[in-house]
């Protein structure tokens, strides 16, 4: 294996080169050693997983065995601390915040007209989007006075597929990457999907506890320690605001929060970190899944073009999301400590300033006639229906009675 650092622009040439039709590259691979930022060997929280149907064990973690290399005697136990679909969701919000810089494409969901609570966000960019493309807001958006199924960007997006990815190169760099699934058009209608080349997740490896998780015990505490003998009725147990009085029979009051209530009790059960020997994270872009992209236009140089400039974005997430101490949840801020990128098992040293290599990417591109109509221009705002935005503000019902 050869170590070799690559500047910004002979690393767009190893990209381009992995991209081109002619190709046999396999994968750009990143692999990060991290550690818990408390200290190396602290807990942390991995991520948790909703009981199996129709079992009642509460949350759980997802524990696997897996062999550490090819060399090793036996498999060892690891936990999944955050899985894919996280960190797509991450290295796009990564990128979201360099748009500005990179110029890339902004497609905004606009709620703001809408009486909402505090924490749901009035404006939603399409990295955020959970199903990218093939989200079901998509199909009730309003661009302007015209339904986005029908605006020209709407249309060309939703008719996306493999090989006229056009749109997608223009318009959704992330959903060329991270694939999308239109699952939601009905059983008996084609549903176009698109396999993600892109994946990541980190892990834990020897947790201290075995393949057990531990519940964590205790109280929350409250201060004026109301009983749990007595019993509440509910105006309405979905909305802490529509009203309850003291009944003879009913609720606890713990079922509002009120009174000492068990972490462990039910729905709250909750886990305690963990510590493991190790933690790694691995992320793969998988090149002869990203060469099924065309432009559409039977141009190989467009089409590799097109593609250089997704790979080019996707590390560029990745470095932003990852590339310093971060933060998944609570009780799981972490560090990396040594990073290896390799193309192909040769090992590449990327910069920091992996905002050019996108703007180069860019160029790179736009020189070869790759359409770019979304890249380096205002966001693309879109609007909720009429009848989404009532099925919107049912789900948010004003708590002042106001319409």
């Amino acid at each position: 294996m050869t170590a070799t650092t690559v500047r910004s622009g002979s690393l767009l040439e190893g990209l381009a080169d992995a991209c081109s039709g002619h190709s046999r590259s396999g994968a750009l691979t990143i692999r990060t050693e991290l550690v818990p930022s408390a200290g190396p060997g602290e807990p942390v929280a991995p991520a948790t997983m909703a009981p199996a149907e129709g079992q009642r064990t509460g949350p759980r973690w997802q524990v696997e065995r897996r062999w550490e290399s090819p060399q090793a005697d036996e498999p060892r136990t690891v936990v999944l601390i955050d899985q894919s679909q996280a960190q797509r969701q991450r290295i796009g919000e990564a990128l979201e915040a360099t748009a500005d810089v990179t110029g890339m494409p902004r497609i905004v969901m606009d709620f703001s007209a809408l009486h909402l609570p505090r924490h749901v966000r009035r404006r939603i960019g399409h990295v955020r989007w959970p199903h990218r493309t093939a989200d079901v807001y998509v199909y009730d958006a309003m661009c302007g006075d015209v339904a986005f199924v029908q605006h020209p960007v709407g249309e060309r997006l939703l008719a996306a597929t493999a090989e006229e990815a056009e749109a997608l190169f223009a318009w959704f760099p992330t959903a060329a990457a991270f694939g999308f699934w239109h699952s939601n058009l009905g059983k008996k209608r084609h549903m176009v999907r698109l396999a993600g080349s892109f994946q990541s997740e980190i892990v834990g490896w020897d947790p201290a506890v075995g393949d057990a998780p531990v519940v964590r015990k205790g109280l929350k505490g409250d201060l004026v320690n109301i009983t749990s003998d007595s019993r509440i009725h509910r105006a309405d147990k979905d909305d802490r605001l529509a009203g309850w009085e003291v009944a003879d029979k009913g609720d606890r009051p713990s079922e509002m929060g009120m009174g000492q209530v068990l972490y462990s009790e039910g729905e709250r059960q909750s886990l305690r970190p963990v510590s493991f020997r190790r933690i790694t994270q691995t992320a793969s872009l998988v090149f002869p899944q990203l060469r099924r992209l065309s432009v559409g236009r039977a141009d190989p140089a467009q089409d590799a073009a097109a593609r250089t400039l997704v790979a080019a974005l996707v590390l560029h997430g990745h470095m932003g999301a990852f590339g310093a101490p971060f933060s998944l949840r609570s009780a799981c801020a972490l560090e990396p400590q040594a990073t290896t990128i390799e193309i192909d098992g040769e090992s590449i040293v990327v910069g920091a300033d992996t905002e050019t290599l996108v703007q180069d990417a860019l160029a790179r591109a736009r020189s070869m006639g790759v359409p770019l109509d979304g890249w380096e221009r205002e966001a693309l705002v879109l609007t909720p229906n009429a009848s989404l935005a009532e099925l919107i503000e049912k789900t948010w019902p004003r708590s002042d009675g106001g319409e």
